[in-house]
């Protein structure tokens, strides 16, 4: 079962309107329509088993389409229409934001965190989460864990939910090493 509908149940719960839509594309006409919603959930499931790098050029281009570049657009119509909302999205990387449990996890999810990230920076006043979770995490765990972080006011925006335990990234700041040379080491043709 999708975490779509223990996400959708709790937002009811609590009084909110919901509208479950399964296709990408069909949130994208509801959104061209203007109709109006002060929140957008983008849910990433079921995960594609497959890696990108290992299908044919016409069917990762398919693939893309449909999981970087519509809900890409839905994101585009969503916030260019609500300044200040509430986005959030539940990805697959593998629950460790990218950096663990990688064989779970969705390329194309790296894009959605990309671009939520653009969203929080350049849309004052809009509220941005992304939780990122694996296929092994049950629906209803998906749905606690993004309850709280909305209610949390969504104080950060990469949460990972990995073996059952919230998982953030924290970057120490410290000044950048010296870089001397290595040029020696570089490859002598290039493409770019």
């Amino acid at each position: 079962m999708s975490p779509t509908t223990p996400i959708a149940r709790a937002f009811t719960a609590r009084g909110t309107r919901v509208v479950s839509i399964a296709e990408v594309d069909d949130a994208i006409t509801a959104l061209s329509r203007g109709d109006r919603f002060e929140a957008l959930g983008l849910v990433a499931w079921p995960v594609s088993a497959e890696a990108p790098f290992d299908i044919e050029p016409g069917a990762f281009a398919a693939r893309s389409s449909t999981l970087l570049l519509a809900p890409f657009r839905a994101l585009q119509l969503f916030a260019g229409a609500t300044p200040k909302g509430l986005i959030f999205a539940v990805t697959h990387l593998g629950g460790g934001l990218g950096f663990s449990n990688l064989e779970q996890g969705s390329a194309e999810h790296g894009g959605w965190a990309g671009l939520l990230k653009a969203i929080r920076r350049e849309q004052e006043g809009m509220e941005v989460a992304l939780l990122d979770t694996s296929a092994g995490t049950a629906p209803e765990q998906v749905c606690a864990a993004l309850l709280a972080e909305l209610d949390a006011g969504c104080p950060r925006l990469e949460v990972g939910l990995l073996r059952s335990k919230r998982v953030r990234l924290a970057i120490p700041l410290r000044p950048a090493d010296d870089f001397t040379g290595g040029a020696e080491r570089l490859p002598r043709t290039w493409i770019v």
